[in-house]
């Protein structure tokens, strides 16, 4: 449901700085209490995934001495960095020690971390806590996915920021209820009078540009290309076809209403 206020629709964006990571059969409840399917819920992205997080996320500072995490092999099935002691000498010269390394194998153990560095340990606390999760960055796709199916369209560039038609507005707040509980805060701003024109007029270029684009891309094909290819093309015409739609409808609607004002 719609109120005057968000009749030019909204602008949606999302906030993951305060989330936990969380067992993927956790969320599933949570999806089913909202009404969704146990499909919305991101799978989990895997141990090695989960192996370049903790090293990302590990601190390499201790008791002021910095170190460095340096990549010495890295492949689907094995993991080896070098632990690197920075030191400074005061006279504008840096000398790098490797001391030790930390390793993760998938096979015979993939929960196992491998090294008895202090940054090894770090490491090892860290993925530990994120191995089976599900962290911010898992939920990105879904939350895109699931705006565009409600014919949000890019407003910025990065994507970050979504035009959400007044339309689709219920739905955006039924997912946004949902990702609450998971942790991901989903923003609805309104879209303030004066600055219909130009949303209008950004969210129209972005329509036309990703036409051109798909239409470039689905005239060069030469039928060798997979079903799943055409099907997907044909997808996302179609989801171009009704966010078209959709803008039409709500310009219609707000043209048709000022007349009849200017007309009383």
């Amino acid at each position: 449901m719609t109120n005057k206020k968000f009749d030019s629709g909204a602008f949606v964006f999302t906030r993951t700085r305060a989330y936990v990571p969380r067992n993927p059969e956790d969320v599933i409840p949570l999806a089913a209490k909202h009404g969704f399917d146990a499909s919305i819920v991101p799978d989990y992205a895997g141990d090695r995934a989960a192996v370049g997080r903790a090293i990302a996320k590990t601190d390499t500072k201790i008791a002021g001495d910095t170190y460095l995490l340096r990549p010495i092999r890295r492949t689907g099935s094995e993991v080896v960095y070098g632990i690197v002691r920075e030191n400074k000498t005061g006279d504008d010269h840096l000398d790098h020690d490797h001391e030790a390394t930390v390793t993760w194998k998938a096979e015979p153990n993939p929960a196992v971390i491998e090294g008895d560095h202090t940054i090894a340990n770090c490491v090892r606390l860290a993925y530990a806590e994120l191995r089976g999760k599900l962290v911010a960055d898992d939920w990105t796709a879904t939350v895109t996915k699931e705006l565009e199916r409600l014919g949000a369209v890019p407003f910025r560039e990065d994507g970050r920021v979504y035009w959400c038609p007044p339309q689709s507005l219920a739905a955006v707040r039924k997912l946004q209820s949902f990702l609450a509980e998971v942790g991901v805060v989903v923003v609805v701003a309104e879209v303030e009078a004066e600055n219909t024109g130009v949303v209008t007029e950004i969210v129209s270029e972005s329509v036309a540009d990703q036409l051109h684009t798909l239409a470039l891309e689905v005239e060069a094909f030469d039928g060798t290309q997979k079903p799943g290819t055409y099907a997907r093309r044909l997808e996302e015409y179609q989801h171009l076809r009704e966010v078209a739609r959709q803008i039409l409808t709500t310009t219609e609607r707000k043209l048709r209403a000022r007349l009849l004002a200017r007309r009383r």
